[in-house]
């Protein structure tokens, strides 16, 4: 996923954002400070989320990915099994973070960031059920599921960086503490995310054509491979500051976003 996409949703999110803050808050111009508590808690809160959704999740789709191209059976388990245990570390991560928010936050569901994390933790119970009850290979409604659990699972991820997104607004909103140094390293993380999932592809490839037994390689083959990541490694570095630059841009936007009365 684009982080074009992300920050452009965010910024439009904004007002309502901030708005949907005020009310549930009753935020002045000279917002309350939190107790040291109560501070943590939603620090502990963010960094649950960020692990479960922001990070886990996106790399156990990776993963799988991964598995698409290959055929080597001992590779394929491993991926298979790696995704799973990314995936269920994930939904721990997530229902713990659920947890912590239910016992010690305020739950009205008046702010857009709640509401969308009360249809995420939905989600991420059913998510699990769908994969557990997957259908053989070659049986009709195999495509059935695996659309439904593709579609859950990217959706998941996408509406959880948002999210993210979002809390970091609620949270610069409600203390006025800058989150700015958080948005540009959450924003290079998924964009680095993005680059990857073509990565992926490419080592899948680079591992068949090496096969089991990198030795018996002809020299050439090795090379060119070399020559490739080579390249690659390039223009990843350039991506990555010209994203780096976007983020900034973007945390400045979020920043400099006054709360609407």
């Amino acid at each position: 996923m684009s982080v074009v996409l992300v920050s452009f949703l965010v910024l439009l999110l904004s007002p309502s954002v901030d708005s949907s803050v005020h009310n549930h808050t009753n935020i002045q111009h000279n917002p309350p400070k939190l107790n040291p508590q109560l501070s943590f808690q939603i620090t502990f809160h963010a960094f649950l989320l960020w692990a479960s959704i922001g990070f886990l999740m996106p790399v156990g789709i990776l993963v799988i990915r991964m598995s698409n191209r290959v055929e080597c059976g001992r590779r394929l388990k491993a991926l298979f099994y790696s995704h799973v245990i990314l995936q269920i570390t994930a939904v721990l991560l997530a229902l713990a973070g659920a947890i912590l928010s239910i016992i010690h936050f305020e739950n009205s569901f008046s702010n857009t960031h709640q509401r969308i994390g009360l249809a995420l933790y939905g989600f991420i119970v059913i998510q699990p059920l769908v994969g557990f009850f997957r259908p053989q290979r070659g049986v009709k409604v195999r495509s059935i599921w695996y659309f439904v659990h593709w579609f859950l699972g990217n959706g998941i991820c996408i509406l959880g960086i948002i999210n993210i997104y979002i809390g970091l607004h609620a949270f610069h909103a409600k203390t006025s503490k800058s989150v700015r140094i958080w948005t540009i390293l959450f924003t290079v993380e998924v964009e680095n995310q993005e680059a990857n999932d073509t990565w992926a592809e490419e080592a899948v490839d680079m591992l068949t054509l090496l096969g089991d037994d990198a030795e018996s390689t002809p020299p050439n083959t090795l090379n060119l491979i070399m020559k490739i990541t080579k390249e690659k490694e390039e223009h990843q570095s350039k991506d990555i500051k010209e994203h780096s630059e976007l983020a900034i841009s973007v945390a400045e936007a979020l920043n400099d976003s006054a709360p609407i009365e």
